[in-house]
């Protein structure tokens, strides 16, 4: 994303009143520990890594909802 990165993103929409009640799942190409700690730490219902099945995708989904 040329503006920002995804976690600056996450963050906007978690101190943005409007959506933070949305459940976010953070989906991203970084997978290391420190970034899904960074991304679990700014308030996300699970982290996701890329490449990713459907099957990966609807189950995280699935255990939010």
């Amino acid at each position: 994303m040329p503006e920002m990165d995804g976690f600056e993103m996450f963050e906007k929409l978690k101190n943005n009143k409007k959506t933070k009640p949305i459940p976010l799942i953070f989906l991203s190409s970084l997978g290391t520990k420190k970034d899904v700690k960074a991304g679990m730490n700014l308030g996300a219902e699970d982290y996701l890594t890329k490449p990713i099945t459907l099957t990966v995708l609807m189950n995280a989904v699935e255990n939010i909802v």
